[in-house]
């Protein structure tokens, strides 16, 4: 829990008070903001990208032009199905809208694992299995923002980087 993290830092950099005066003597602000670098310059944004097994991608030796679209065609056809879920559920909180996410994130990657790949794109595909699962480790965390809000405010940021790379999958 990155946030139950920086508090012990900060904690830990505050020292023992035991009187007044060494409250006022503190820069609150200063030492909060170091131990909030800390913590966050020592999170590694690419744990959140899976590892991917290229023998876990079912592959053809078929690359002709028909398999190619038939690719392209359930690819496209398998992500919009979960995405078009999304926009048409409504849940009561962000959380449970976070939640959704993930989910319909993790039935898009057990899906593509489904996908019979034409072995020229088996690279591609793997990229794209990994797109999808950092997406649902993304709302994964921000699902749990109440419980570890500073790791959801720094999970954000890819959550917008990777849309763009999901644009150009979808519409493919």
């Amino acid at each position: 829990n990155t946030t139950q993290q920086i508090a012990e830092k900060f904690a830990e950099e505050l020292g023992p008070v035991t009187k007044t005066e060494d409250l006022k003597n503190l820069d609150a602000d200063k030492l909060g903001e170091r131990a909030l670098q800390q913590s966050l310059s020592a999170f590694d944004p690419t744990s959140l990208i899976p590892q991917v097994k290229m023998q876990d991608i079912k592959t053809s030796a078929n690359y002709d032009k028909a398999a190619k679209e038939a690719y392209f065609k359930n690819l496209s056809a398998l992500t919009q199905a979960e995405a078009s879920k999304l926009k048409s559920g409504s849940s009561s909180s962000r959380a449970e809208n976070f939640k959704a996410a993930a989910l319909a994130y993790e039935k898009i990657v057990a899906n593509l694992y489904n996908l019979v790949v034409p072995q020229p794109l088996a690279n591609f595909h793997r990229e794209v299995i990994k797109t999808f699962g950092l997406q649902k480790n993304i709302f994964d965390n921000l699902a749990n923002y109440e419980t570890d809000p500073l790791k959801a405010m720094v999970v954000l940021p890819l959550l917008e980087e990777t849309r763009y790379e999901l644009l150009g999958i979808i519409s493919h």
